[in-house]
């Protein structure tokens, strides 16, 4: 990964959370004053030093991830790929799993865990939120524009425009913003 995808990738979470253009003050402000931004941009600079290659970067990537895991209660694997536009909304016990796919704009809040099954990862599809103390595990696929609820065990793909709640309702038709 380049500097400059780094960079960019880190203005279009800026842009996802806070709804306004990056500038240098407001990005520092950010950077320190709100914990899930934070947690983000390290998120963002251990995926930039894993995918470096080097051993010395994968020890870095490796530092970092440890640190955010004691630290803030996230663990988010070296090999996710992870879209741009991630916003954290609750940073406590967020987990995502080593080769987790997701795609741009996840929305996701405190206690979720997207990880796998006999090491298959979930796919995650663009504008998706999902809500506290969530499970998306396996090999499965979950489509754009999909909601999943607080406190769901999602074993099963489900397609676009879903919004699934505990009592394991599937909602679809969800018209798109």
């Amino acid at each position: 990964m380049k500097f400059s995808v780094l960079k960019n990738l880190i203005k279009e979470d800026f842009s996802a959370r806070f709804h306004r253009k990056i500038t240098k003050k407001m990005f520092f402000k950010s950077v320190m004053a709100d914990l899930n931004f934070r947690v983000v941009v390290l998120i963002r600079i251990q995926h930039y030093f894993y995918e470096n290659g080097t051993v010395r970067g994968r020890l870095i990537a490796t530092f970092l991830r440890n640190c955010t895991i004691k630290k803030y209660g996230v663990e988010v694997g070296n090999k996710a790929k992870i879209g741009s536009g991630l916003n954290i909304h609750h940073i406590n016990g967020v987990v995502i799993g080593e080769q987790a796919l997701i795609g741009k704009n996840l929305n996701i809040y405190q206690n979720v865990t997207i990880g796998s099954i006999k090491g298959k990862y979930p796919v995650i599809g663009d504008n998706v939120s999902i809500f506290p103390g969530a499970i998306v595990i396996g090999n499965i696929t979950i489509g754009s524009h999909s909601k999943i609820g607080p406190n769901v065990v999602v074993k099963e793909s489900i397609e676009e425009n879903t919004i699934l709640y505990i009592d394991n309702k599937v909602y679809q038709g969800i018209v798109k913003k």
